[in-house]
């Protein structure tokens, strides 16, 4: 059953310059490329759903007199007036962007953390914090998260340290549609 307390309508130029700003800021200029040739619409309802649709596709679903359910690619949400990249969007920027890690195991699939052990050497330089894509073997892209500790204090680090935890019910990596997803 589709429930109907939500709209579907073209972001406005705030949440725009918030998504934008966003994936730029954490992921790098080159990662804008996704952006090209596409516009921003919300799904908003309990949660600030964000998906980018081909300009094309944007004029047909203007003239629509439907209720539109959803559209495009889901490449996020807004919670509390941030904006979170998740699972699709991810995977739209990571050709462009350095800001990743490759891991040894499957574990971030099942919504569980990332130790230092697991991941493989790092060539670039992150904060706590800071955003960082999830790749497994075979360069197969698993999702996104956020760093728990530096690229400089991983030599250091005790073996079992977290750096990046899972989130089991929020869409950041790809085992989320087999847990919660629809």
């Amino acid at each position: 059953m589709i429930t109907t307390d939500f709209t579907f309508r073209k972001a406005s130029k705030s949440e725009n310059e918030l998504i934008k700003n966003h994936v730029k800021k954490e992921f790098g200029s080159e990662t804008i490329h996704i952006f090209s040739q596409k516009k921003l619409w919300i799904k908003e309802g309990q949660i600030k759903e964000v998906f980018l649709i081909h300009e094309k596709l944007e004029t047909i679903l203007a003239k629509l007199s439907v209720q539109i359910y959803s559209a495009g690619i889901p490449i996020g949400s807004i919670w509390k007036n941030k904006f979170q990249l998740e699972i699709e969007g991810s995977y739209l920027i990571l050709p462009y962007t350095k800001n990743k890690i490759n891991v040894k195991t499957n574990q971030f699939l099942y919504g569980k953390s990332i130790f230092v052990e697991n991941i493989e050497p790092i060539d670039f330089d992150f904060n706590r914090g800071d955003f960082l894509i999830v790749v497994g073997k075979n360069s197969l892209h698993f999702g996104v998260g956020k760093a728990e500790i530096g690229a400089k204090e991983i030599n250091n680090a005790q073996p079992n340290t977290i750096i990046m935890k899972g989130l089991r019910s929020k869409p950041l990596d790809r085992g989320w549609y087999l847990r919660k997803g629809n």
